[in-house]
């Protein structure tokens, strides 16, 4: 019905919308619709709804629904509210837990996963669990939790400190503001367990490699509307490789192009990477795992710990081994500290 009605000649393509005649789109039982900013195409939109309900027998509920604006002048979002009935709506707002705006993401828009996260690791459940279960929590319902954001968006380096410290303070303890005995960095255990890690995944290389995702789709040039949307608005007459950033690309575009540059300083040649050396691409699919592997900090393998990496041990014991190890290493360089100290001392 709305296809139909976006040949209405009354009706108006939104502006980043011509090109592809794309008038919504529509999640479960979520719609969009992206008109131009004038009271003849909103009405003709509205009018789709109540041809809808009437026919099939569905409601819109209007307590959830409002309008979007955006370069239109205050009288006439005015009229426009008044004939349609809803309620205008202002960015940022919130979409499946996602922050929704129309420029750049800031540090305060991801409250709800800061907070999320800080609960956490202050609750009782995190101070009194093993440090394998404690690692089986990071590794899935946390991971899960920020996997979400880290799909989507190229988080700021700041959230992905904070996320860094959320983690340690949940596995390694945090009480009244004071951590506990810490043996070990958290960017060496955030490695695979034959280099001395827990495989805790960095979330910064990680988002880096979600990041990558979407710049192999462009590259491919996967049938999808984003890809489409993207190609006909802003890769126009360009490649992916070559296009600079401007601060009026979408946020999305931003985030895996600044991405892009973080990778040609790191591998160089990121086309012929992905297409060819690294085997990126493989009949057609994408290998988180291996994008991964390529963007994080790789430490030289370790005897004791390689020897720890073979499936008859159980992951249980693995983790009560290395943490053993991290003790004794770490009290090994204290007595060496402390007696060098105290020879000096004694000369």
């Amino acid at each position: 019905m709305l296809r139909e009605r976006g040949k209405d000649p009354l009706f108006t393509f939104h502006s980043k919308c011509v090109k592809i005649q794309l008038t919504h789109l529509i999640f479960a039982d979520d719609l969009m619709i992206f008109t131009r900013g004038d009271l003849p195409s909103v009405k003709r939109g509205t009018q789709v709804l109540l041809e809808f309900s009437k026919r099939y027998g569905f409601m819109p509920n209007f307590d959830k629904t409002a309008a979007y604006f955006g370069g239109t002048s205050p009288e006439l979002r005015q009229l426009i509210l008044e004939d349609s009935g809803l309620t205008e709506g202002s960015f940022p707002f919130r979409y499946l837990g996602l922050p929704i705006n129309h420029g750049s993401l800031s540090f305060c828009m991801f409250d709800g996963l800061v907070t999320k996260l800080k609960t956490l690791s202050t609750s009782r459940a995190s101070k009194f669990l093993y440090y394998a279960r404690k690692l089986q929590v990071i590794n899935s319902m946390l991971f899960g939790l920020v996997n979400f954001w880290c799909s989507r968006f190229l988080l700021p380096k700041s959230i992905c400190k904070h996320i860094d410290t959320f983690f340690r303070q949940i596995f390694w303890g945090y009480a009244k503001g004071h951590h506990k005995m810490i043996f070990k960095n958290w960017s060496s255990i955030c490695t695979p367990l034959s280099e001395g890690g827990l495989n805790i995944k960095n979330f910064h290389s990680w988002n880096l490699a979600n990041m990558l995702k979407w710049l192999w789709l462009l590259y491919t040039g996967i049938d999808s509307i984003w890809v489409t949307w993207i190609n006909h608005y802003f890769l126009s007459g360009h490649t992916i490789w070559d296009i600079s950033i401007y601060e009026y690309f979408a946020e999305s575009l931003r985030g895996v192009l600044l991405a892009r540059d973080l990778l040609l300083n790191q591998v160089g040649d990121v086309s012929s990477t992905i297409a060819c050396r690294h085997s990126r691409v493989v009949r057609g699919s994408f290998f988180m795992s291996k994008a991964y592997d390529l963007l994080k900090h790789k430490s030289p393998p370790h005897r004791v710990y390689k020897s720890l990496n073979c499936d008859c041990i159980l992951p249980h014991y693995k983790v009560i081994l290395t943490l053993a190890h991290y003790k004794k290493s770490y009290f090994g360089r204290l007595k060496m500290a402390t007696d060098k100290n105290s020879g000096q001392i004694g000369d």
